[in-house]
């Protein structure tokens, strides 16, 4: 089975813990074609210490990036990152936990300032996710987008 990639020419991956990403390698591999898996890079390690040069190294002029920040959210300099890359028009963020992400949330969507280079980014869509039943945790995987941007939320 392929599953549809959408208008993401690359997805960029960052992670911290090695074995996810691994993980995450085959669910592409069971999920897309040959020629869209070419398309997801993986770098394992702190989002602060690697962001700028995954952004970098991306060979397409479009890229989408997926975050899945601990639960204290994004340090202030990978959303600085993000924002001040004009190639990154939409952002999916995994938050396990939303009022910790909520300054996270307001730092994106802030106007462009000293700190933060570049257009703000506006949540266009949320999905909850139920990964612990019978719990009240429910972790949600919101698609943010640059202000002015085409949106993709119709693929998400």
């Amino acid at each position: 089975m392929s599953v549809k990639l959408g208008n993401a020419a690359e997805v960029i991956g960052i992670e911290l813990c090695e074995s996810a990403i691994e993980d995450a390698k085959r669910n592409v591999e069971k999920n897309f074609s040959p020629a869209q898996q070419q398309r997801f890079n993986y770098y394992c390690g702190r989002a602060e210490h690697l962001i700028e040069a995954a952004i970098n190294s991306a060979k397409c002029p479009k890229v989408v990036v997926i975050v899945d920040p601990p639960r204290s959210g994004l340090n202030s300099s990978v959303i600085a990152a993000l924002r001040k890359s004009p190639r990154i028009q939409n952002l999916v963020y995994v938050a396990c936990k939303l009022e910790s992400c909520k300054e996270n949330f307001i730092s994106f969507a802030r106007p462009a300032s000293k700190k933060y280079h570049g257009g703000p980014f506006q949540p266009v869509r949320i999905i909850p996710v139920d990964m612990f039943p019978h719990t009240k945790d429910v972790e949600c995987v919101v698609l943010l987008q640059r202000v002015g941007s085409k949106s993709v939320a119709s693929s998400f």
